[in-house]
């Protein structure tokens, strides 16, 4: 592109002559080249888009590393749960009475017989004994297992003397309603013999009048020839 000359007026000063004075020329600069618009637009959605996609795998990121920040205190908080939970069981195991419950479930007891025994010359003082197991009962510390077993025993030593006590009760139910049935039973038959001594009582004051008309209308009234007798007639009627 070629320059284009310009030519620059002159201004006259105030108090000169206005004069024409020789005039110089200049080469004008070349004119920046601009963006057209439409790429310009392209490359500003470019970069808006890219802005957004990287906002978003840093936004992606950021939550990725909370939800593992929140994991890590969660299994720190468990880890030391865990770590009081194991001092816990190790302060249990070296207390006196847990120890005292091992000794006893391998077969250790009180001894009051005690020797020592001098470590540099080995000599024994003391008589030492084997324990009988009677000494200090207190000191015995039972097993888990043993105390089970006696909390067994004795819920079904509780059972069967429930199981005994339900049995006697309901023999005596039942020889009470034995007793009631048999002595309901002796009324019943007192009372029918009572009232079948009445009817036999009424009966045999009813017939005794009737038996002694009969014997006195017998000894009066002859007998007339050809009449039956007097109990065929009673059994004709």
């Amino acid at each position: 592109m070629s320059a284009v000359p310009v030519v620059t007026p002159t201004i006259p000063r105030p108090g000169t002559s206005a004069a024409p004075k020789q005039r110089w020329l200049r080469l004008v600069p070349q004119p920046r080249a601009r963006m057209a618009r439409l790429p310009f637009l392209t490359l500003l959605i470019v970069m808006v888009a890219a802005g957004m996609v990287g906002l978003l795998l840093l936004n992606t990121s950021l939550q990725n590393q909370a939800f593992q920040a929140s994991q890590l205190r969660r299994q720190a908080a468990e880890m030391s749960y865990a770590v009081g939970e194991l001092e816990g069981l190790l302060t249990e195991a070296e207390s006196t009475r847990e120890l005292s419950r091992k000794a006893t479930a391998l077969g250790m007891r009180p001894n009051r017989d005690i020797a020592f025994v001098e470590v540099p010359t080995g000599v024994i003082s003391g008589e030492p004994r084997a324990s009988d197991g009677l000494y200090l009962p207190s000191a015995l510390t039972r097993t888990p297992e043993e105390v089970a077993k006696e909390r067994a025993d004795q819920a079904m030593k509780r059972s069967a003397n429930r199981r005994t006590d339900e049995q006697a009760a309901l023999q005596k139910n039942r020889q009470r309603i034995i007793d009631a049935r048999a002595k309901e039973l002796e009324q019943r038959r007192l009372a029918a013999e009572e009232k079948l001594a009445a009817e036999r009582a009424a009966a045999a004051q009813a017939g005794a009048p009737a038996a002694a008309g009969q014997t006195e209308g017998t000894q009066t009234a002859p007998a007339q020839p050809g009449s039956a007798p007097a109990g065929a007639a009673q059994n004709q009627a």
